[in-house]
């Protein structure tokens, strides 16, 4: 088998990543805001936040943000581009309420908006799969808006839940594959197909037998090729927050852990194990520490 280190080099920028960008939770108290109400595309946002920023003037108290009533596939959206303000603001298409307040799940999304809904996404599915989502709006919060370079902008994502974050689930990967693999018997063949055929941009990692695959910008995993030795197939690796307790699942329900825990130096815990149809996926609990 090869080397484990090698096995995993391409996850460890994606937990970085990760890393970067946590999922805690903050309480909000109620706050009055001014806001336009529209349904339309997320595009038209723009020309409703100048509207706004126009009719509240000095009488703005802190960052604009947006109220996202629908976050579903669609040209046609119910939005609310909001602005909290010191006393009301009623004129036009603008109206002034109390918006309530909350216990929210957050992040940060730093940088130009190109990526946004990968963010987004990833904040949805972690509320999703921990069961702790409430009823409410998400909120996009405008912390950092740099009208001339947008690698600077922060900006704030926030969706409502029932608890605090730490009383869930402990926070971590939720379940989703993070990475493959693809065994060769010819490497530099496996390499030009894969670039030619998806467009895949394809890189040697350090003068090592392993080749990183970036697939490209928007939803997706990347991965790597490597050569194929003896039984090697196709394989998937799944991020989980417990590498311990994922063993014992996989045993209890008819798998079997083909490998003891290994440590993947600053990447996590990782194991392999066989499902129910002799399959061979793999584990990795990020961690940073680990070695």
């Amino acid at each position: 088998m090869r080397k484990v280190s090698l096995a995993l080099l391409a996850l460890a920028a994606a937990y970085a990543a990760a890393a970067n960008l946590p999922i805690t939770t903050k309480v909000l108290d109620d706050v009055l805001i001014a806001s336009i109400r529209y349904q339309g595309s997320y595009a038209d946002m723009g020309k409703y936040h100048e509207e706004l920023r126009a009719a509240v003037g000095a009488l703005q108290a802190g960052p604009a943000f947006d109220l996202l009533y629908d976050m579903g596939p669609g040209d046609v959206h119910d939005v609310e581009v909001c602005m909290p303000v010191k006393e009301a603001v009623n004129t036009g298409n603008v109206k002034t309420r109390t918006l309530a307040g909350g216990t929210f799940a957050r992040t940060l999304h730093l940088g130009a908006y190109d990526n946004l809904g990968e963010t987004w996404m990833q904040l949805v599915e972690f509320v999703s799969v921990r069961n702790i989502g409430a009823e409410g709006a998400g909120r996009q919060i405008y912390l950092m808006w740099d009208q001339k370079n947008d690698g600077n902008n922060i900006t704030e994502l926030m969706v409502p839940v029932s608890k605090a974050v730490e009383e869930g689930v402990p926070a971590g990967p939720s379940m989703r594959v993070m990475h493959f693999e693809i065994p060769a018997d010819d490497p530099a063949r496996a390499v030009a197909f894969y670039g030619k055929v998806f467009g895949w941009k394809i890189e040697a990692y350090g003068g090592q037998p392993y080749w990183l695959c970036s697939t490209g910008t928007g939803l997706g995993i990347d991965g790597a090729i490597y050569p194929r030795a003896p039984g090697d197939v196709t394989r998937d690796t799944v991020a989980v927050p417990d590498v311990e307790a994922t063993m014992k699942a996989i045993e209890a329900a008819g798998g079997k852990v083909t490998t003891p825990k290994m440590a993947v130096m600053g990447v996590g815990w990782l194991i392999y194990f066989k499902d129910t149809e002799g399959n061979v996926l793999g584990a990795i609990q990020p961690d940073a520490n680990a070695k």
